[in-house]
């Protein structure tokens, strides 16, 4: 059993009719009645009685329609999901900068976002957090990324949980990038 041999069906049995299936699922009439002869032989018992004008369900029919279109309008509810997240929330970055507050926060934040978005081609949000606070979205997914710049004090048995960590030393200060280790942008 496969989703297409359920998408006939599903039209077949609400339209009465192998063409009006077929012409509403873009395929040919050959095709539906292959898919569903296909199904019944596999479920080893008959959807519909043929007629001479469309077709007519049998009681089997009727109980398997029942059962198939939840799941048909499910898989749909999924596909339009996966098709959503793919086109906006996968390619999303959103970052913490954990260090104080200071003035021309929201000036850095959007340049961070901007250089990060421009080199890695996706839309980034930044916020300022504490270090706890950042920590935190970490672990719960809210961000995907936490940057810090000084002194970080971890206990090192948490920081392995989150995944990725680099450290960089400029001239000034530590800088260290975690990334959650559920975050595809750990790959």
């Amino acid at each position: 059993m496969n989703i297409n041999q359920i998408k006939y069906f599903v039209s077949v049995f609400d339209h009465g009719s192998l063409s009006a299936a077929a012409k509403e699922q873009c395929v040919t009439v050959q095709a539906v009645s292959k898919a569903l002869a296909d199904l019944e032989r596999e479920l080893q018992s008959d959807l519909f009685v043929r007629q001479s004008r469309g077709v007519s369900p049998t009681l089997f029919g009727k109980r398997f329609y029942a059962k198939a279109a939840p799941v048909l309008r499910m898989f749909s509810e999924l596909e339009r999901f996966a098709h959503t997240y793919q086109a906006s929330s996968a390619l999303a970055l959103n970052v913490a900068l954990c260090v104080p507050a200071f003035h021309g926060s929201e000036r850095a934040r959007s340049s961070i976002a901007a250089f990060i978005g421009r080199n890695l081609g996706v839309s980034t949000t930044v916020a300022i957090e504490t270090l706890a606070r950042g920590t935190d979205g970490l672990r719960t997914g809210e961000y995907d990324a936490f940057f810090t710049v000084g002194p970080m004090s971890i206990p090192t048995s948490s920081a392995r949980r989150w995944g990725l960590f680099r450290q960089v030393r400029s001239w000034r200060q530590t800088i260290r990038l975690r990334i959650a280790a559920a975050s595809p942008w750990t790959t």
